[in-house]
């Protein structure tokens, strides 16, 4: 066997493995920030409201708050990735035209005020709308997904310690309920990325 060729194969692939592992350090920071969570995770919550009312529930995210030098100074923000809704009333179907079940994500606590998509805080957004059709059976999807990825895998970055879900019931006659499922990941921010999100959101 020869020796010289030999010792001159293991370098070259000492330095392909180098760069195959500074091209995965690279993706890994452009699509989770360097948190190399690439496996995205569900986060579930469910509101209900009466009649002509809105509700809102508060949703503690799993995240930490750690700027040391150990992360490399960055804090753990949420990325959502897709939001599925799933509505439903006491008497099951919206029975009757012109009812609407309203769900709305945001960063902000609206309680009983209603907030819509217009809102700067309001991320995710999904409504139900009954219909009436010749027979007089309500006609409508359940459940649906909403994508929010820009088709390259990246998502919403929240920063705040908690989201909202609220649900606005209109017309339907009888209590109305929003489950959701969230589809997230760990996204690492630095610290101006993450002031930056912070005010945007608040």
């Amino acid at each position: 066997m020869n020796t010289n060729a030999t010792q001159a194969i293991q370098p070259r692939r000492r330095r392909a493995r180098r760069r195959n592992a500074a091209l995965r350090d690279s993706e890994s920071n452009i699509l989770t920030g360097g948190s190399r969570d690439y496996k995205p995770e569900y986060l579930s919550a469910t509101v209900t409201a009466a009649n002509n009312a809105s509700a809102t529930k508060s949703i503690a995210l799993p995240i930490m708050r750690n700027f040391s030098s150990a992360n490399g100074a960055k804090a753990q923000v949420i990325e959502v990735l897709k939001v599925f809704y799933e509505f439903t009333t006491t008497s099951g179907l919206i029975a009757a035209a012109d009812t609407r079940l309203f769900a709305h994500l945001s960063t902000k606590n609206f309680d009983t005020t209603a907030t819509t998509m217009a809102d700067p805080t309001t991320f995710s957004s999904c409504g139900l709308c009954g219909t009436l059709t010749t027979s007089g059976v309500s006609v409508y999807e359940n459940t649906i997904c909403v994508d929010h990825t820009d088709g390259m895998g990246n998502g919403i970055l929240i920063a705040t310690d908690n989201i909202y879900l609220q649900l606005t019931n209109l017309a339907t006659g009888v209590s109305g309920t929003a489950n959701i499922k969230v589809l997230y990941r760990i996204f690492a921010a630095s610290v101006q990325e993450y002031v930056g999100i912070v005010q945007s959101q608040q």
